[in-house]
């Protein structure tokens, strides 16, 4: 997808929010909302044809592109020279675009040649959340009873050295299905309090997931959310002293290879435990978590890996192996999705609206698997709008 389509089809509040604003509810009006991180401030505003950022007290305004454009920390894996066609490639990520993600995986393993090394990850002794490495997740509204429950032993430290100083970065390792660390996700502020994001480099994010405890026995539950602070914030809304239960997470975009992973890895469990989908609330915008749920609906309907894809005008579309067409009778016969059947495949295709989705999900119903979703736009801005009530009981969400 091109960097104009791009800047119409990513929704920038969703988008923003990925890399630490939050929604500053009391300062935001009906139609202007402000983002916060740390002490910057962002107001956004509907442009002619897709959202524009303010940043307060500053000249720097834009659309999701010029974002993109000026945290060139954002871009430092991404292997295009120029840097138009590294924003591009890094966009095409949140519009479920597969042949960039498969792109931006060989670029990075092969043609950069970078091989992933995990020897700079270790599992400290202790952890305490109030120590300068674990930070992060208290700036995140995460507690010390989270941090060293037994359903998250997987959380751990990655050094690192600048100018000669070592320091130390909260760190998510991704595993493949034999539970092999295949790349390490971690987190940090910097010193102007911008949340950054990063992946060692060759960290194979086009196969491996997040996996909450690799330590877990007799497992009666698996939530599936989008990234490892919405697993752990999660946990401290709806799950808190809990230790029968692992979470999972794909921590980006979904691709083909990491549904395969995941379904690998709950067909090998020796108990069949009930699967819990907790994807984001994306009410507006790009309505990504709805969509990632379907996929993973149809995905465990059918026991084959089925991620969605784009069709003409942005519309979603799901291609499916004809042995299952029988399961989609219905949604098949529904008037406001298109459908076409080839020799081997059928495809459904609809538009991106939360109200067909919502149909098309109410649709495919799975013995012991059950949707939960948050009341903002992701369990982080849940479990920050109720420490807020705590301190302003006055307040509603």
């Amino acid at each position: 997808m091109e960097l104009q389509d791009l800047k119409k089809s990513i929704d920038l509040e969703g988008f923003i929010s990925e890399y630490g604003y939050q929604k500053n509810k009391f300062k935001s009006s009906k139609n202007i909302p402000v983002y916060e991180n740390g002490n910057e401030r962002l107001i956004i505003r509907q442009g002619n044809d897709c959202k524009i950022y303010y940043v307060a007290g500053s000249d720097e305004k834009g659309t999701v592109i010029d974002f993109v454009k000026n945290r060139p920390n954002l871009l430092k894996n991404c292997p295009a020279k120029n840097i138009f066609e590294q924003i591009k490639l890094f966009l095409n990520q949140y519009v479920g675009n597969r042949a960039a993600i498969s792109h931006m995986a060989t670029d990075i393993n092969t043609e950069t040649n970078v091989s992933f090394n995990a020897d700079s990850f270790f599992f400290p002794k202790e952890k305490n959340i109030n120590n300068t490495c674990f930070s992060y997740l208290k700036r995140r509204n995460i507690v010390q009873e989270t941090l060293t429950s037994p359903v998250f032993n997987n959380i751990g430290l990655v050094k690192n050295k600048k100018n000669n100083q070592i320091y130390y970065n909260l760190a998510f390792p991704l595993f493949d299905e034999d539970n092999n660390i295949k790349g390490i996700d971690y987190r940090f502020f910097d010193q102007q309090g911008q949340n950054h994001k990063m992946f060692l480099p060759g960290s194979d994010k086009k196969h491996a997931i997040g996996i909450s405890s690799s330590k877990q026995k007799n497992i009666k539950e698996i939530i599936l959310v989008e990234s490892p602070i919405d697993a752990m914030s999660h946990y401290q809304l709806r799950r808190k002293g809990k230790d029968d239960l692992l979470y999972m997470y794909f921590d980006g975009t979904i691709c083909k290879e990491q549904i395969n992973t995941f379904l690998n890895i709950i067909n090998s469990m020796p108990s069949k435990p009930s699967i819990t989908l907790g994807f984001d609330n994306d009410i507006q915008g790009n309505l990504t978590g709805q969509i990632y749920t379907l996929s993973i609906l149809i995905s465990l309907l059918t026991k084959d890996a089925v991620p969605y894809a784009f069709a003409s005008n942005q519309k979603i579309k799901f291609t499916i192996d004809n042995k299952h067409k029988d399961i989609f009778s219905s949604i098949l016969k529904n008037p406001e999705i298109e459908h076409t059947i080839n020799e081997n495949s059928f495809s459904i295709i609809f538009p991106k609206d939360k109200d067909i989705i919502f149909k098309i999900t109410q649709n495919l119903s799975i013995e012991n698997v059950k949707i939960e979703q948050s009341v903002c736009k992701d369990w982080n801005d849940d479990l920050r709008q109720t420490k807020e009530l705590k301190n302003h009981p006055s307040r509603k969400l």
